[in-house]
């Protein structure tokens, strides 16, 4: 059988699985929407989202047993690393899966989306975010090697709990996420380019959405206008992006504002993160 290694991301919003070749190629993807942020009360997980998340990990693993993955390596992002019970998550999940999960610092996660934008970008200078469903990490490699990577509490599952009232994005919902954004990241470095490339599941949300890989500030406010005027009818978006459908627009309007700050006019979807990040860094494929 094929040499074959696996990872598997514990977000806020979703647990994915994504299956590599030696070539850092995904050749298998699995996901479950667990919604871990949402079975978080106090800064602690409740009893109901730890039982969710190990069943929807024990569900993953025999997927990839299946597939034929010999060594399966694990992280974790926002909504466990905020939590003041997340070693009992950790715990239960190494005593049900005998899997060993690293939680990412929010500088962890910022540094492996700088290497993975530098590698899948194929720029010297560039501006991107990755923004994934507690936080968001914006990356930044300028002239005379000024780099940036940082990571804020902009992803889109907590944006929607923050500021979306009903079932989709209003007009005042989307200007109230913009002048947060904008005070969020009010001190990132000023950068200023034509092309902003985007990552992780809200961008590639974005990107079936539009049908395109390369996509204008235009087509974002069509898409939304669309949506409102119901032209782009619910059963469209559960098609499209099944149970992402409130949080890719919550997503879409984080990606255009924050495209906005850098002066972009196109945004350029890229389906790599966080992830290829990790494994480039870590060796894991070697």
């Amino acid at each position: 059988m094929t040499y074959r290694r696996a990872l598997i991301d514990i977000g806020s919003n979703t647990i994915k699985a994504f299956i590599y070749n030696k070539k850092i190629e995904c050749v298998g993807f699995y996901e479950k929407h667990t919604s871990l942020l949402k079975h978080v009360h106090n800064e602690l997980i409740t009893q109901e989202g730890i039982r969710k998340a190990i069943n929807d990990i024990i569900s993953l693993m025999a997927l990839l047993n299946e597939n034929g993955c010999k060594d399966i390596f694990a992280y974790a992002t926002q909504a466990v690393r905020a939590c003041r019970n997340s070693n009992e998550l950790l715990l239960k999940i190494k005593e049900a899966t005998g899997l060993d999960v690293n939680i990412l610092s929010g500088a962890d996660e910022a540094y492996y989306d700088y290497i993975s934008l530098k590698h899948y970008s194929g720029c010297k200078y560039f501006a991107g975010a990755n923004i994934g469903g507690g936080s968001g990490q914006i990356i930044i490699s300028a002239e005379n090697n000024k780099i940036f990577y940082e990571s804020y509490p902009i992803g889109s599952m907590k944006i929607t709990m923050l500021f979306v009232k009903h079932n989709q994005i209003e007009e005042n919902d989307e200007r109230d996420i913009a002048e947060y954004i904008h005070k969020i990241i009010k001190n990132i470095p000023l950068y200023k380019t034509d092309t902003f490339y985007a990552m992780g599941g809200s961008a590639v949300a974005l990107s079936k959405l539009i049908q395109k890989t390369l996509i204008s500030i235009h087509d974002i406010d069509n898409l939304l206008d669309n949506v409102r005027s119901s032209v782009i009818t619910q059963s469209y978006l559960s098609e499209k992006i099944p149970n992402r459908e409130q949080t890719a627009l919550t997503g879409a309007v984080i990606i255009k504002s924050i495209a906005e700050i850098f002066g972009s006019k196109n945004i350029k979807i890229l389906a790599t993160g966080t992830k290829e990040g990790y494994i480039l860094k870590n060796s894991l494929l070697q």
